[in-house]
């Protein structure tokens, strides 16, 4: 006699899958005869699981279900590409009679309550009114936003402007001192999901020592989430590292400063102004490229604050060549434009598609390649 499985239930806990916060998983198929190809086939599957984690209970479904099979399917070489999963436009604004003639198990009663009680809840929370009264509580202005920073937001478009406050400690270092910083932002969404989106800031820093106020600005906007192009606008004036890479955090060289008199990081000021674009132009390859202007100059040290004197340590100068330590500087005032072009590239990388943006898929097995290349022309030198 041959037995035929038409139903499958498994139970199992979340300890024996490694995920302990689900308390219970439970699988249930169900089977039916298919007399065109006399097999037994798939019709439905359901995965109920409870969890616990923090104090926090609940539970949650998945349902899915199988027609239209195609016993006997044709596919060409580049049927099976890099996307694993695609959404079509307007897939999830369908109303109840398109998706009763799709479904084989209705909604129950439950179910039902719940998807009116959501698109209740949904309605109410994109209504102007209700976001307005939302963004009339959370825009209110306390005493302490002086110092920590304010954001005034308004919902119905999308937008938000705001302060970020005067906490943002930057260090210190033996050229400026202590230094703090703090700005002002501008967003923008043009779009529901903000896919379309802009973000401008100004920032300014302030060295305690140097007694000098640096100013940056930026503008960003994002044109699509599809293939992420992007363009960016910045400028202003910034004191950097001469290894533009930053090996030294400014963490490390505050405590080795302040704490032992070592003053590792030497840095230049510049005067910038940069245009970057950036787009993945096909899936898994990613380009970017800039052009910029730079006005460089020396700096010196104007402080030599320390909480711990060392009896055989000095701070040194800035000038990492110690071997030249009669010159002030390392660099003296120069000018340039620069061009830079990158490329990044993902092999084997899949993807899922929505109707207005991508999600990238890395492929672990393969080792993600970078190529860059950056030069410089100098228009301008002046010899101290």
């Amino acid at each position: 006699m041959i037995g035929t499985i038409y139903g499958l239930e498994l139970t199992t806990r979340g300890e024996n899958i490694n995920v302990p916060i689900i308390e219970e998983l439970v699988f249930n198929q169900s089977f039916t005869y298919e007399e065109a190809s006399g097999d037994w086939i798939k019709r439905s599957q359901s995965i109920d699981f409870q969890f616990a984690f923090l104090g926090f209970k609940g539970y949650g479904r998945f349902i899915a279900n199988y027609t239209n099979y195609d016993f006997k399917p044709h596919f060409d070489k580049k049927y099976f590409g890099p996307e694993v999963l695609s959404f079509a436009d307007g897939a999830n604004k369908k109303d109840s009679t398109y998706w009763n003639a799709k479904r084989p198990t209705p909604l129950t009663v439950a179910e039902t309550d719940e998807y009116v009680k959501k698109d209740s809840i949904s309605a109410v929370r994109n209504d102007p009114k209700y976001k307005d009264s939302v963004d009339a509580v959370n825009n209110k202005l306390d005493l302490l936003d002086i110092l920590t920073g304010y954001t005034y937001r308004n919902s119905n478009n999308r937008s938000s402007i705001g302060y970020k406050g005067v906490t943002d400690f930057k260090g210190f270092n033996t050229v400026q001192g202590y230094v703090l910083g703090t700005g002002l932002f501008y967003s923008k969404g043009y779009d529901e999901d903000y896919n379309k989106y802009l973000y401008a800031s100004v920032d300014a820093d302030y060295g305690f020592s140097d007694d000098r106020v640096r100013y940056n600005a930026s503008i960003y906007y994002r044109f699509n989430r599809t293939n992420r192009r992007s363009l960016r606008l910045s400028g202003g004036t910034a004191v950097q590292q001469i290894n533009n890479s930053n090996p030294i955090s400014t963490m490390e060289n505050t405590l080795s400063s302040l704490l032992f008199e070592r003053n590792f990081a030497k840095f230049y000021e510049v005067d910038y102004a940069r245009a970057s674009y950036s787009e993945e132009l096909i899936n898994g390859l990613f380009a970017n490229a800039y052009v910029g202007y730079e006005r460089r100059q020396p700096l010196t040290n104007t402080t030599d604050q320390v909480f711990f004197s060392q009896s055989d340590v000095d701070y040194t100068r800035n000038n990492p060549l110690q071997l030249d330590n009669s010159r002030l500087a390392l660099i003296d005032e120069h000018e340039m434009v620069k061009v830079g072009l990158g490329l990044t590239i993902r092999p084997g990388q899949k993807f899922q598609s929505y109707p207005d943006q991508k999600y990238n898929i890395n492929n672990e097995k393969y080792p993600t390649i970078t190529l860059n290349y950056e030069g410089a022309l100098a228009i301008r030198q002046q010899q101290l």
